[in-house]
C-alpha cells in the first residue's frame, strides 16, 4: 500500500481519501547507522506541480474544490523491535510513535504519541505536560508550514519530537518509567489511509 520512488529510494507515496483520522494503510522500517542513537526525519512533498500540498495563509487562500485535494494530514513516525515483521495494520502496538496529525486549516500540526497512555513533556517555550488522548484537549501543538522538517529521535532510551531539528517535546509512556524497554529498536513509519507523499531520511 505504499510505494517507493524507483529514481529516489527516499521518497514514498500512498493513496487514500480518509483524513479524518489515522487508520493505518502502510508501514516502512528503516536500517540505522547506530541502533542506540537515530533520528528518523520527514519532509511533505507536492505532487508535480506541487498545488497539493500547502499549508496556513496558502492553503487558505485556496478554492474549496482545491483545499479538498491537499495531501499530507498525517503519519506517524517512531520506533519498532528491530525483529518485529510490519504488516501495514496495527503496526502502532508494537513499539512507540508520535502521531502527526495536521489541523483542518493546515496550521498545526497536533501531536501525540501512541499507545495512548503517554504523556508528552515539553521544553522551552513549550514547557509542561501534554495529554496524548486523541478525545482531549491539552495536545501538544507545533505550527506547520511547507518543507517543513518533522523529526523523532531515539537517545539513551528515550523518545523524542524534533522541529527543524531541534527537541520540542519527550514521549513520557506510563509503563516505561525508565526509559524505553530494553530492545534493538528501528526507525519506522506508518502511514495512513490518506494521501501522503514524503522524503524520509534517517541519521
Amino acid at each position: 500500500d505504499i510505494e517507493q520512488d524507483a529514481e529516489d529510494p527516499s521518497v514514498f507515496v500512498v493513496l487514500g481519501k480518509d483524513r479524518s483520522w489515522f487508520n493505518q494503510k502502510g508501514a516502512v522500517m528503516f536500517e540505522c547507522p547506530d541502533p542506540e542513537h537515530f533520528r528518523l526525519t520527514v519532509t511533505f512533498l507536492g505532487n508535480a506541480s506541487n498545488s497539493n500540498n500547502h499549508f496556513g495563509n496558502t492553503f487558505a487562500d485556496l478554492s474549496r474544490q482545491e483545499q479538498s485535494e491537499q495531501a499530507n494530514w498525517m503519519v506517524m513516525a517512531g520506533v519498532a523491535p528491530c525483529g518485529y515483521a510490519l504488516t501495514g495494520c496495527n503496526d502502532c502496538k508494537q513499539g512507540f510513535y508520535f502521531l502527526f496529525h495536521v489541523n483542518y486549516r493546515r496550521t498545526s500540526w497536533r501531536i501525540v504519541g501512541c499507545p495512548h497512555n503517554c504523556e508528552l513533556a515539553g521544553l522551552g517555550v513549550r514547557q509542561g505536560l501534554y495529554t496524548c488522548d486523541p478525545q482531549r484537549e491539552g495536545q501538544l501543538e507545533i505550527s506547520a508550514w511547507e518543507g517543513q522538517e518533522l523529526s523523532v529521535e531515539y537517545s539513551n532510551k528515550s523518545l523524542w519530537v524534533l522541529n527543524g531539528g531541534v527537541r520540542v517535546a519527550r514521549g513520557c509512556w506510563l509503563q516505561c518509567e525508565h526509559g524505553l524497554p530494553e530492545q534493538e529498536y528501528r526507525p519506522v513509519i506508518l502511514t495512513a489511509n490518506c494521501t501522503t507523499k514524503f522524503r524520509a531520511t534517517v541519521s
